[in-house]
């Protein structure tokens, strides 16, 4: 007798906290319902269009992740492409991945490319943090959902010029019957050419539900792309958790000549008498960070070795030539984590050696540079 219908379904398997979605006319509409153990009312705006009741309704029920992770930044200037690969096929009509913010409001994220067995996709502009990214599940109306591929996983995106991480909790196989092994292909694509292993040091780690390491392969799939999988199939069943943290080599010193009594500075900066650079790497939180001397003529690692912060170091390189000074601080080894990510180093300006004699506001003064590593 009026604009709003009502429909009840017992739906004994829709369990609480469940999310249901109304499609009506293949547009969503919002509804209200009541639910108890077995029973599911709800009902409908606007199924009177033009005069006419329209039927052409479905009812669609997900399952959600209870426990996504919040996303606190993504640097939408340096967007990366993930990409997931499964072993088996994926029903991606009957799947969703949606960011939502902390208030659990949805907010859509660009799919790039989908098959059988993998999705990708990359953030949104215009985001407010901190954010959710989230996956679930579309069952049919009828309720036959199959819960027993858990692709229960999380990734925490935190995308920056100098500083990337991503974290991955793995799916269960479908069930010990259809598969007895499981070898997940990780692929990672980022918007730019990234070298493995020399423009980014890596820390990845592969653990079980029992915390035991898993070994992993790993291979250069283009300038762009990396992929890695577990060297041995993945016991069925368990849950594994695959936990990533880039760490890209931060350049404070751009270039230095030696010969084998000076120093010579590309910026005109004064030399070091005694064939040497002192220096003192100073930051309040991190206790070590690793250092690295490479031949620009030879593009080649010379020297890299672990310094403490806070702490006056010496480093010579053993013969002439031009060189750049490199370090990064290893994030495992220091165990620094600010509500729930690493934030990346930020520079207002060049940082320089200046070697033991350096220049000051109305003269020289002689004293080893501290270098500050201010967030």
């Amino acid at each position: 007798s009026d604009v709003n219908a009502e429909n009840e379904f017992n739906l004994d398997h829709i369990k609480s906290g469940d999310y249901l979605h109304f499609f009506f006319n293949d547009k969503n509409r919002d509804f209200k319902y009541d639910m108890d153990a077995e029973e599911i009312a709800f009902s409908v705006a606007d199924l009177k269009i033009n005069g006419n009741y329209r039927r052409n309704y479905r009812l669609n029920f997900m399952k959600i992740d209870t426990n996504p992770p919040l996303i606190q930044k993504l640097d939408t200037l340096e967007r990366g492409l993930v990409s997931l690969k499964f072993d088996e096929e994926l029903d991606l009509k009957q799947s969703q991945f949606y960011f939502s913010d902390s208030l659990g409001k949805e907010i859509p994220i660009h799919l790039i490319g989908s098959g059988t067995d993998y999705i990708g996709f990359h953030s949104v502009d215009s985001l407010h943090f901190p954010l959710r990214l989230n996956y679930r599940k579309i069952a049919d109306r009828f309720g036959n959902s199959d819960d027993s591929l858990r692709l229960d996983y999380t990734i925490q995106m935190f995308a920056d010029r100098d500083s990337t991480q991503f974290k991955f909790i793995s799916m269960s196989p479908k069930s010990e019957t259809d598969m007895s092994s499981l070898k997940p292909q990780f692929t990672l694509k980022f918007s730019k050419a990234v070298e493995w292993r020399n423009e980014f040091r890596t820390d990845i780690q592969m653990r079980n539900q029992s915390n035991q390491a898993v070994d992993l392969n790993f291979k250069q799939v283009s300038k762009n792309e990396i992929s890695f999988e577990p060297r041995k199939s993945l016991t069925v069943s368990e849950n594994y958790t695959v936990e990533l943290q880039f760490k890209r080599l931060h350049s404070i010193y751009r270039e230095f000549l030696k010969d084998t009594v000076y120093h010579y500075f590309y910026n005109g900066i004064p030399r070091n008498r005694f064939g040497s650079i002192s220096f003192e790497l100073r930051h309040p939180r991190y206790q070590k960070a690793m250092v690295k001397v490479i031949d620009l003529e030879g593009n080649k690692i010379i020297l890299e070795e672990e310094v403490t912060t806070n702490r006056e170091t010496i480093i010579e390189p053993v013969s002439s030539g031009r060189y750049v000074l490199d370090f990064y601080i290893d994030l495992n080894e220091n165990k620094v984590y600010d509500s729930g990510f690493i934030k990346p180093f930020r520079y207002a300006e060049p940082y320089y050696f200046y070697a033991d004699t350096i220049p000051v506001r109305g003269g020289w003064e002689n004293n080893r540079e501290r270098i500050n590593l201010n967030d």
